[in-house]
């Protein structure tokens, strides 16, 4: 799985070539690299950055496409992690550890004496939605002590991962600084730090703006503990 996700992308630039799962089982689909192509691709890059909010379990499925299926439960009927706001979210607090040791891990490189050379790597989009947050109203929903836990547990892993020497990260990124507007789901998914008050009970956003307000724009919890414990200058 983590060849289609990563390995794709990445084996290209640092191998030269694509993951041999990936030509097995869609080689047809691949174009080939020239050998100039693959000399101007071979450490093209400045660093690695990835987007990781959940995970999921994976097991062998014989006969598909794919050869694995994924499931937010396991063989027992166990959820994976805690439902989060929105479906394909399930907090998961190990998993952007574990994808930092992999990526870490895979694309290393041999330098002078054969030391390794870890790759530059910065969690591109991290965060979630707080069960039922798209009904609340203020004040309740500056009170997102369940985005506060994910934060939490998703970055003691990631400082754990980092401590144990294996990891360089250069970077993070809470998903995100406001409420916005996400893809096909509008503005009706909420994963800021910051609340923004689209429209009232009173009226639409236009409405409230036509009163002169509207767009009013409050801190969450998970921003001011984000802002005590890491965002610092």
């Amino acid at each position: 799985m983590l060849d289609s996700e990563a390995g794709w992308f990445l084996d290209p630039i640092f191998f030269g070539d694509y993951p041999e799962s990936l030509k097995a089982t869609k080689g047809q689909y691949l174009p080939a690299f020239t050998a100039e192509q693959k000399r101007l691709l071979n450490g093209s890059l400045d660093f690695i950055a990835a987007n990781c909010f959940t995970a999921k379990y994976v097991s062998a499925k014989p006969g598909s496409t794919t050869g694995f299926r994924q499931s937010k439960t396991s063989s027992s009927g166990q959820l994976i992690g805690p439902q989060s706001g929105v479906p394909w979210i399930n907090v998961v607090p190990g998993t952007q550890a574990k994808m930092l040791r992999y990526l870490s891990k895979r694309y290393s490189l041999k330098g002078p004496g054969g030391t390794a050379v870890l790759p530059s790597l910065l969690i591109s989009s991290s965060g979630v939605q707080v069960p039922g947050e798209e009904k609340m109203q203020l004040p309740a929903v500056l009170q997102d002590d369940f985005r506060v836990k994910y934060y939490k547990e998703y970055l003691n892993s990631v400082c754990e991962a980092v401590a144990s020497g294996g990891v360089k990260l250069i970077g993070w990124y809470a998903w995100s600084l406001f409420d916005g507007f996400e893809w096909t789901d509008g503005f009706r998914r909420k994963f800021g730090l910051v609340h923004v008050q689209y429209a009232s009970p009173q009226g639409t956003s236009a409405a409230v703006a036509a009163a002169g307000g509207g767009l009013q724009r409050t801190p969450k919890k998970s921003a001011q503990w984000l802002s005590q414990h890491f965002f610092k200058g």
